[in-house]
């Protein structure tokens, strides 16, 4: 028999949820299976699934050591591809604390992991076991916040540990956060644009503009800052009202304002003259803020705290110095 005794991180949550996070690696209906033949109690006594966990009571898995094993978080084996992952690169941790941990993302890195590739998640894992950051209970985790596409720069916001997790992925579904972006873009534009409504992501993995509520919500806003005449381009600060896949790449190139580099939204003639003058291989589009305006306790000393990412090089190689964040 394993027991796990609930902390404040889950104070509140659902058993089933709870279960979930544990035996990570079974089937959704193996763990009901074990809540109707009382191989998962909650203190001693038979759940349905939909109850809450209070502050230190116990949840009991009555499973051999060698089942709970072979279904928990807690299996140690990893995957050949992510034994081989570099830790994050010290330079481009913008802030850290015992709860999170900023992150200016470089082009080219996954921000979930998919198996095989470079992403953050096992960069983190690698940088935590570099710093003797251990994490021991099996409810304890770690993870990314908030996602960038492979080819976005910029903030990644890591959750340190299950508390932390919950506390900015509450804060930024409330919209309790402020996320502002930096894009370089085709064309001239001279006033602020509030843009809104309704996308659809085909089969392409494009997404494309529709015309009914059958779609995403999406609601962007764009701030013109600088314009190029010899070139044709100007540099945006982009307000993320929310948060949909290619949302930004995609409202831009709606209004006729590609971001130059974008191989899925942009120009392919316009991107293949930038990318011979100034060696432009992905979107210009990068992260550059994020603040949050409320999050809750423990973690309520971040409020306010507005967390800046320098642009990477290939911005600089546009703008000069004289645009530096």
């Amino acid at each position: 028999m394993e027991s796990i005794k609930i902390t404040n991180q889950y104070a509140g949550e659902r058993i089933d949820k709870i279960c979930f996070k544990v035996l990570k690696n079974a089937k959704k209906s193996f763990v009901f299976k074990m809540f109707r033949k009382k191989n998962i109690v909650l203190n001693g006594k038979k759940i349905k699934g939909d109850e809450r966990c209070a502050l230190n009571d116990e949840i009991q898995f009555y499973f051999s050591k060698e089942t709970f094993q072979k279904f928990s978080a807690g299996d140690t084996s990893e995957p050949e591809a992510i034994k081989n992952q570099l830790p994050l690169l010290q330079e481009n941790i913008i802030y850290e604390d015992e709860h999170i941990l900023v992150y200016n993302k470089p082009k080219a890195i996954l921000s979930q992991p998919n198996g095989k590739d470079d992403n953050i998640v096992d960069q983190y894992s690698a940088y935590a076991k570099k710093n003797n950051i251990v994490y021991q209970d099996v409810l304890d985790r770690y993870g990314v916040c908030n996602r960038l596409d492979r080819n976005t720069t910029g903030l990644i916001l890591i959750g340190k540990n299950a508390l932390a997790l919950r506390n900015i992925n509450q804060s930024i579904k409330s919209h309790q956060v402020d996320k502002r972006y930096r894009a370089i873009v085709l064309g001239r534009l001279d006033a602020t644009i509030e843009l809104k409504g309704y996308q659809k992501k085909g089969r392409d993995n494009q997404v494309r503009m529709v015309s009914n509520v059958s779609g995403d919500y999406i609601h962007t806003i764009i701030h013109p800052m600088t314009y190029d005449s010899d070139e044709d381009w100007t540099l945006v600060e982009v307000q993320l009202m929310t948060g949909k896949t290619h949302q930004i790449r995609h409202h831009l190139s709606s209004i006729h304002h590609p971001i130059i580099g974008d191989l899925k939204y942009g120009i392919e003639d316009k991107n293949t003259y930038f990318y011979k003058k100034y060696g432009v291989q992905n979107q210009l589009l990068h992260s550059c803020s994020y603040t949050f305006l409320h999050i809750e306790e423990p973690l309520a000393y971040l409020n306010k705290q507005q967390f800046i990412a320098p642009y990477p090089k290939i911005f600089n190689a546009f703008l000069g110095k004289g645009e530096a964040l």
